[in-house]
């Protein structure tokens, strides 16, 4: 089922649900939460009941467990209303990946993850000059 425009445009002009607006400095604060998590910061930023959505399910500890295995480069983040985007390259031994990661804070502590990883692709090898968007 298609999104409705009237969504979409509450989206991206800082309703993160499609019908909820949020203020500049909630949004802010938010893209801030997520940085300071990928960056190493304490569990404090996330929620004690975060959810992982993935098959294996997660926990607080299998986030922190995620980050610490692995050195994290931020490439982007993208945020808006209760959402926050991450582009990220991330390395671990001898692989390098992509990884798309969504976060859903709320009341300053991320309560909500998705991601979607892939191996990195050099653009001598890609079908595509930008394969990683």
């Amino acid at each position: 089922m298609p999104i409705p425009a009237d969504a979409v445009e509450s989206f991206l002009s800082g309703g993160g649900d499609g019908g909820a607006d949020a203020a500049p400095t909630v949004v802010a604060r938010n893209a801030a939460r997520v940085r300071a998590f990928l960056e190493k910061a304490g569990e404090d930023v996330l929620a004690g009941d975060v959810t992982w959505h993935r098959p294996a399910g997660g926990s607080v500890q299998a986030l922190l467990d995620w980050r610490s295995s692995r050195e994290i480069e931020i490439r982007r983040t993208i945020a808006s209303g209760d959402s926050v985007l991450a582009q990220l390259d991330t390395h671990r031994q001898d692989r390098r990946q992509v990884t798309y990661a969504w976060f859903r804070p709320h009341d300053d502590r991320i309560t909500d993850v998705w991601m979607v990883t892939q191996d990195f692709v050099g653009e001598s090898e890609a079908a595509t000059r930008h394969p990683h968007f």
